[in-house]
């Protein structure tokens, strides 16, 4: 018996020692290793003590044993237990090692996928027609052929990738014409109303108020105006959507929509008259549907438009990660997916918007209205910012930088403007989240490491970690609670305020939501520069941009931020994508993210939307029309 047990020490204390020379000679591997030193080690604790009884001549030594492996474990246990950014809850370890890095297979299949799409545009009316009827199965809106006409004279790209339209304005093809402009109207004449009244009548805008906004807006339109029926457009002047339409409306109003989709034999190729429900002067009235629900949480009204049976709406339901992101870290493979709310139940722990907005004017009535970025799960219609439009960021090519003389650096600078910071809630905002865990790093992070051709989860130092980010705030936002305001001075570096030019001294560019969508994307990816974009608004341009071929997307979650940057800055292959990448994207941007392609995109906007506006005895435009299911263009 004493000899079994002596035997099985001996063995047990080879294993413990194996183990834990593994770990002091790779100390990058993972959490595996060390979770197998301690495990060998706890085997020999127990059979050492099984030994002590038999045999009192042993005890002596024993006990030295003992100690020197607890003082081992308790070394390994506080250096793990110091690591200030452990691994997160939706940190997917590799099974086996990968013979190549995740992101060369992202950009790989991005390019192809990018390829197919630009080739593939309608070049005649006829294929654009016919790609139309495909996509929506009913036919193009009257005047199409004008849009088409204003498109190619423009040199606008993308001639077929609209189906972010037709996806905004489905729930309102199930709803009666004449609703849609009661409910547009008695929004612009509510009490205290906050949106933004542009009427087009006669040809020409005009607007209820004056101002770089409105002056903007009426810009765009400009050029087709003449071509538009009288209508009223209700526009959102806040940085935060409004609409969310409860489920069991919004899908009825879907399938009513799908169950009229169809396309007739004859059609009406031209508006209609003006209804007699439109007027020249909006009526105010006492009280509004817009509840106003500033600094407040209002996630479970946030993520009434989801369905029932999703991770959002189910008791203890967990985030759906692996719908789009990969295993080895959870690189973004789908930003359609990453930005979809209804699959995130973790979002108030990870974005300010979904934690507190800062803004909040929320209404379940589905009003036709206009925001520049949105959620997925809210209803308003995407158009252009005018920021964009009026170029309120923009790119001074004789400060830009060749791609050699660039710092290389991830770099950020901004304000604290992620949500309403209350009650210690900042710590859950996103931009706080990135800066906390760019800035001052202490102690190791998750990356990929190759070893011998392959590529496995390891850790970088710190030291090593650091020198590759300049991510730091530049103002604390006086939107906050006064506490927390506080809070947040002491926790972060406040760094002096920075030019706007002088963004393109730095190789990478992080570029993050703020209360809504960012205003500095455009500028960035005209640049030289590389942008690494993380954004849960969703804007006009997402069928434009292609990620892994444009920009760098990254998830919320954290996993991926180190390894991203480290393998654009500091690997062979990974400097070479990332050059080649930015000069892609500046490239492109130049090509589809002018005034007019912004234009263009708003007048096929503006057409599938006037056949809402029109009463049933009198002919008008599509959405807003009474006859939109007879109206429509062909050749």
């Amino acid at each position: 018996m004493l000899s079994k047990h002596v035997d099985a020490s001996k063995v047990t204390t080879t294993i413990a020692v194996c183990c834990i020379v593994q770990v002091g000679l790779q100390p990058k591997l993972s959490y595996l290793h060390t979770a197998e030193t301690i495990g060998a080690i706890a085997f020999l604790v127990g059979s050492l003590v099984k030994t002590v009884p038999l045999h009192p001549r042993f005890h002596r030594s024993t006990v030295i044993k003992l100690v020197v492996i607890l003082l081992l474990v308790t070394i390994i246990a506080a250096s793990m237990s110091k690591i200030r950014h452990p691994p997160p809850r939706h940190r997917h370890t590799l099974p086996i090692p990968i013979p190549t890095h995740p992101i060369q297979e992202l950009i790989r299949n991005a390019n192809a996928e990018f390829h197919t799409l630009v080739t593939h545009q309608s070049h005649t009316l006829a294929e654009a027609i016919e790609a139309y009827k495909q996509r929506n199965g009913r036919l193009p809106p009257p005047k199409f052929d004008l849009w088409f006409t204003f498109a190619q004279a423009n040199n606008v790209q993308m001639i077929d990738e609209y189906d972010t339209i037709t996806h905004l304005l489905q729930p309102f093809w199930g709803l009666d014409p004449g609703y849609i402009r009661h409910i547009g109207r008695d929004a612009l004449g509510a009490e205290d109303t906050h949106f933004l009244g542009l009427l087009i009548r006669d040809g020409k805008v005009t607007k209820n108020v004056s101002d770089w906004v409105s002056d903007a807006l009426a810009e765009m339109m400009k050029k087709f105006v003449h071509h538009l029926p009288d209508m009223d457009l209700v526009f959102n002047i806040h940085d935060e959507p409004s609409i969310v339409i409860p489920h069991d409306l919004l899908n009825s109003l879907v399938v009513t929509a799908q169950q009229k989709q169809h396309i007739p034999r004859t059609s009406q190729n031209s508006f209609s008259q003006r209804p007699s429900d439109l007027v020249d002067e909006i009526p105010q009235h006492y009280g509004t549907s817009v509840m106003r629900m500033t600094h407040q949480t209002v996630w479970t009204q946030q993520i009434r438009s989801c369905p029932l049976d999703s991770p959002v709406r189910t008791w203890q339901g967990v985030d759906d990660f692996d719908s789009f992101a990969t295993k080895a870290l959870g690189f973004i493979y789908n930003t359609t997916a990453a930005s979809d709310v209804c699959k995130q139940p973790s979002l108030p722990q990870l974005h300010g918007f979904f934690d507190r907005p800062n803004t909040m004017h929320m209404s379940a009535v589905p009003i036709p209205l206009f925001s520049v970025g949105k959620p997925s799960s809210f209803n308003d219609i995407l158009f252009p910012s005018p920021w964009y439009y009026d170029e309120r960021t923009w790119l001074n090519e004789s400060r830009d930088m060749t791609w050699e003389t660039k710092i290389n650096q991830l770099h950020w600078r901004g304000s604290t403007t992620s949500g309403y910071p209350n009650k210690g809630g900042w710590r859950r905002h996103h931009r706080q989240r990135f800066v906390s865990a760019m800035d001052q790093i202490q102690n190791p992070v998750p990356v990929l490491e190759n070893i011998n051709g392959v590529w496995i989860e390891s850790l970088m130092s710190a030291s090593t970690a650091q020198p590759l980010f300049d991510v730091k705030f530049s103002s604390l936002s006086d939107s906050s609670d006064a506490h927390d305001r506080e809070e947040q001075r002491e926790e972060f570096d406040i760094a002096p305020r920075e030019d706007q030019q002088d963004l393109w001294k730095w190789k990478y560019l992080l570029d993050l939501d703020g209360h809504g969508m960012s205003g500095r994307f455009y500028a960035m990816l005209k640049s030289r520069s590389l942008v690494f974009k993380c954004a849960m608004f969703r804007e006009w341009h997402n069928e434009w941009l292609k990620p892994w071929v444009h920009y760098v997307p990254m998830s919320l979650y954290g996993n991926d931020w180190f390894e991203v940057v480290r393998y654009f800055s500091s690997d062979d292959n990974g400097k070479i994508a990332a050059e080649k990448m930015a000069r892609e994207s500046r490239r492109w941007s130049k090509k589809v993210l002018r005034k007019e392609d912004m234009e263009a995109w708003v007048f096929r906007l503006l057409l599938e939307y006037v056949p809402f506006n029109y009463f049933a005895k009198v002919r008008y435009a599509r959405v807003i029309d009474d006859n939109r299911d007879i109206i429509g263009f062909q050749l």
